[in-house]
């Protein structure tokens, strides 16, 4: 019926000139005194044949409208699908189509063949880049002094930092590589946390874990990622005092840092991308990726992750492996 109306909303102006010829040949006539029933007739089968026409026409038009409602979904690009073509109007509208597909269809092999090299080149940069950390670590293993420590500390930054850029290139391209399965959070937690133990010593904070007993489906290597990108920046603002590690309900796993907190006007937009906010201008290194991958990451995971903060008392980023429904096709 909505449809139906348009197409009456549409023809209108060609409706208004129809009923003005019908008025002005009744009134023509009827000056020649012309009987009004020869009139009707020829004019109601003129009429006739216009509305049959007419409802062809919008019998046309609604099959059209139904197959380019088809084609128009993201991911259906085959012109050959188009609806037949009427008048010249239209054809003129379909080669331009045609030729705009072509163009994009160039543009989108173009762009996913970059994207696929720039990865290909990243990822072979990421393992070069590790070979000499790999080493600075095994020269730091001989020595146990305040200087060695701190340097272990830098070079595990710059560790994070390499495997931010490949994760947000991976993030980036149609293919990612996830591998879900069962796993027990707890492994995942322990690695993440043997990884900054030398900060925490360093840094002199105290952690407090507890081993939340959480079994999920998600994919060990990304939620490893947000894991460690979260307990990152509660290392990175929490001058003193303590990290918690622990679980809020069956399947949240919550991270709670005693830290400088998060203006109340920042907090709804710390998951955006290169956003930093008040934080980042105390901290230049920051870059404000960290928590926006997170996000994606957990969306693709079919994960949530939250924040609440408190400034001055610290900041509670929690992750829940509950089953949602945005889970990505992959």
């Amino acid at each position: 019926m909505k449809l139906l109306l348009r197409y009456l909303k549409d023809q209108m102006p060609l409706i208004t000139v129809g009923i003005l010829c019908n008025i002005i040949i009744i009134s023509v006539l009827l000056l020649f005194e012309i009987p009004l029933d020869i009139i009707l007739y020829p004019l109601a089968i003129c009429d006739v044949l216009v509305i049959s026409y007419g409802l062809n026409r919008f019998y046309q038009m609604k099959t059209r409208f139904t197959s380019l409602t088809a084609i128009t979904h993201p991911e259906v690009t085959d012109i050959s699908r188009y609806p037949a073509m009427i008048t010249c109007m239209e054809q003129e509208e379909f080669r331009i189509i045609a030729s705009l597909t072509d163009q994009i269809r160039t543009l989108q092999d173009s762009n996913e063949k970059a994207v696929r090299d720039m990865i290909d080149y990243y990822t072979v940069w990421v393992h070069q880049i590790k070979t000499p950390i790999a080493a600075m670590k095994l020269h730091l293993q001989n020595e146990d002094t305040r200087f060695s420590r701190s340097l272990q500390t830098d070079l595990f930054h710059i560790e994070q930092y390499v495997e931010m850029v490949l994760a947000y290139l991976r993030l980036s391209s149609s293919q990612t590589d996830y591998r879900f399965a069962q796993y027990d959070i707890d492994e995942i937690l322990r690695k993440v946390i043997r990884k900054s133990a030398d900060e925490f010593i360093e840094r002199k904070l105290t952690l407090h874990y507890k081993p939340v007993g959480i079994r999920a489906i998600t994919d060990a290597k990304w939620l490893g990622f947000v894991f460690e990108q979260v307990l990152s920046n509660a290392l990175k603002y929490t001058p003193s005092g303590s990290i918690s590690i622990y679980a809020s309900d069956a399947d949240t796993i919550c991270i709670k840092d005693t830290g400088i907190g998060i203006l109340e006007e920042d907090l709804p937009r710390i998951f955006e991308n290169g956003f930093t906010g008040y934080n980042g201008r105390l901290s230049p290194q920051a870059s404000g990726l960290g928590l926006s991958l997170c996000q994606k990451i957990c969306h693709n995971l079919n994960h949530e992750i939250h924040a609440s903060s408190t400034v001055g008392e610290g900041t509670i980023i929690s992750i829940s492996l509950r089953q949602h429904d945005n889970l990505t096709t992959l």
